[in-house]
């Protein structure tokens, strides 16, 4: 068994890519003001219906994809990595929307 020791430019150098307590910080203002926006268009009086619920996932894939891309580090993946994820995710979206019109279509029969 082997120790190898690593010098600290080394380990610097693996990490060079991750954010800085800033760049969190610009973050977490931004997901804020997004949820703000949320919240804020679900009082506007005439917004409501397919334009609420459209603009609420907009707004909320925009967060999830920010999240994922900062906070999981995909966005410094290769892209192998992004692409089984993103794949991954899309499957899953197809599933729920495929389950959804299948209770849809149940429940419109009765």
């Amino acid at each position: 068994m082997t120790a190898q020791a690593e010098t600290p430019e080394t380990h610097e150098e693996e990490h060079s890519d991750h954010l800085s307590p800033k760049d969190y910080w610009m973050i977490a203002l931004f997901l804020a003001v997004v949820t703000a926006v949320e919240v804020i268009i679900t009082y506007i009086p005439g917004f409501d219906g397919a334009l609420l619920v459209t603009s609420l996932l907009v707004l909320g894939v925009v967060k999830f994809l920010t999240v994922v891309a900062f906070f999981m580090h995909l966005k410094y993946e290769p892209f192998t990595m992004n692409f089984m994820f993103y794949f991954g995710l899309l499957g899953a979206l197809a599933l729920f929307i495929a389950v959804l019109l299948a209770f849809r279509a149940l429940f419109d029969t009765f």
